[in-house]
């Protein structure tokens, strides 16, 4: 099994060549999702991994329609193919144009669907004779890998180490929160980068990486991808080629990974997680229980579910105060209240309201409608949990 991973200046040929890491990604920021290198420097950095005896392989993985498909082949014709051993592409368009209108081997990126091996095949009849590999979706099992694999007559890349991409649009999500000249800047700038961190608004979960760029908005699971330490199995599955996603990496973690790749030691991958800024998890690997949090999808927990419905913390201050938004447009909050509080993980606390303020700190005998209101502490209880009044 052969490593594969992204290029994106020259200064990590030698350093990837020494790791014995002989195939390369190439992102053009015209025509690749995360991509950030203008059109000059993918032909220098494709001829560059040429003369260095590795394979460079272009990606054209952008969401299309009509108007950017014409102004992405206008960018793509001016990429000297020359240095290029294959393009990988995902949109139906793009792999259309380039079986008919060059001749370079396809390796598709099937890794946003396909779950299937009638549509694997549907998509290699297209042209079997050029779709020399498919990239598959992480959420293949190890028993499912098992059964498909000797059925798909092409090699097949599936990714080793890397962020879990859970949504993507093509709309512009974080520019809103910038004031209307920082927002005009970012604009103008066709390297417009932007990452943040974002949370759940139905559950305790945190730390969602989010990156905004001229493709649109992307937002990743807080733990990262990790099969290195199923090198073996990986491999006997019949898994030709296992990517490592670098962009998020740093170079330390990056030279640790490598050298597990050439010699797969358990301390070595010990050192990976500890190095590793996020949790590091094998998704579906083990299996795919995926339909089992069809129900989840909602979180029950903190949905109004009667009259007695008072609002929701938004704020815990330990040992101090809760804060407390009001969404009960009938019902006054008064001192001496009995209110039951749900956690969005399910936990139940009992208080008794002994403080009730409001933003200036001003004491309150009564508060309603959409008030934003203080009231006192009480342990164990999480941002987003439900109020209620505790009315038997």
């Amino acid at each position: 099994m052969k490593g594969i991973t992204y290029l994106t200046n020259a200064t990590e040929l030698k350093f990837l060549k020494e790791n014995l890491i002989d195939q390369v990604i190439i992102e053009p920021i015209s025509l690749s999702r995360l991509g950030k290198l203008s059109i000059d420097e993918v032909n220098a950095l494709a001829k560059d991994a040429s003369e260095n005896g590795i394979k460079t392989y272009l990606e054209w993985d952008i969401l299309m329609v009509e108007d950017n498909f014409i102004s992405s082949l206008e960018e793509f014709k001016k990429i000297d193919l020359t240095y290029i051993s294959a393009l990988r592409v995902q949109d139906p368009g793009a792999l259309l144009w380039c079986l008919e209108n060059t001749d370079l081997d396809i390796h598709l990126n099937l890794e946003t669907g396909n779950h299937n091996l009638r549509g694997i095949n549907s998509w290699l009849d297209t042209n079997r004779s050029r779709i020399t590999r498919i990239i598959l979706s992480i959420e293949w099992s190890q028993q499912q890998l098992k059964d498909l694999l000797p059925k798909v007559d092409c090699e097949v890349e599936f990714l080793g180490m890397g962020r879990i991409l859970l949504f993507y649009t093509p709309r512009y999500l974080l520019k809103s929160g910038l004031s209307e000249s920082e927002a005009a800047l970012e604009m103008k700038d066709t390297n417009h980068w932007i990452e943040a961190s974002g949370q759940s608004e139905e559950s305790p979960h945190k730390g969602f990486p989010l990156l905004e760029n001229k493709h649109g908005t992307f937002m990743f699971l807080p733990s990262d991808h990790c099969l290195l330490d199923h090198h073996k199995e990986l491999t006997d599955l019949g898994i030709k080629h296992l990517r490592i996603d670098n962009r998020f990496m740093d170079e330390s973690l990056e030279r640790v990974v490598y050298q597990f790749l050439k010699s797969p030691l358990e301390e070595s991958f010990d050192r990976i997680k500890e190095l590793s800024p996020q949790r590091l998890i094998r998704g579906f690997f083990n299996t795919n229980k995926s339909d089992v949090l069809f129900k989840k999808l909602k979180n029950h927990r903190i949905q109004r579910i009667d009259e007695n419905y008072l609002g929701q913390i938004l704020e815990v201050n330990k040992k101090n105060y809760l804060a407390l938004k009001l969404k009960n447009p009938v019902r006054h909050l008064t001192c001496g209240a009995k209110l039951r509080l749900i956690t969005p993980d399910g936990k139940e606390k009992k208080l008794e309201v002994q403080r009730l303020q409001d933003c200036q700190g001003t004491d309150l005998e009564t508060a309603t409608g959409e008030d934003l209101v203080f009231i006192n502490h009480v342990g164990g209880i999480s941002v987003k949990a439900a109020v209620y009044f505790d009315e038997i």
